[in-house]
């Protein structure tokens, strides 16, 4: 059966994308507040934190 959803739209982006902005900010606090902070912080893994301050490129 096809219908219409009951869900609200996204209000935000989808959890776990940066912004161009956001991974500057991230690089720039990174020498002092823990990945685990950051990543509470921006809404996305440590690992992510990770990749961003190895400037390796995330989803």
């Amino acid at each position: 059966m096809v219908g219409e959803s009951r869900r609200a739209p996204y209000q935000r982006r989808p959890p776990g994308r940066l912004t161009e902005e956001e991974r500057r900010a991230i690089r720039g606090l990174a020498p002092s507040r823990s990945l685990r902070s950051l990543a509470a912080e921006f809404g996305v893994s440590h690992e992510t934190v990770r990749a961003v301050v190895r400037r390796r490129p995330t989803a």
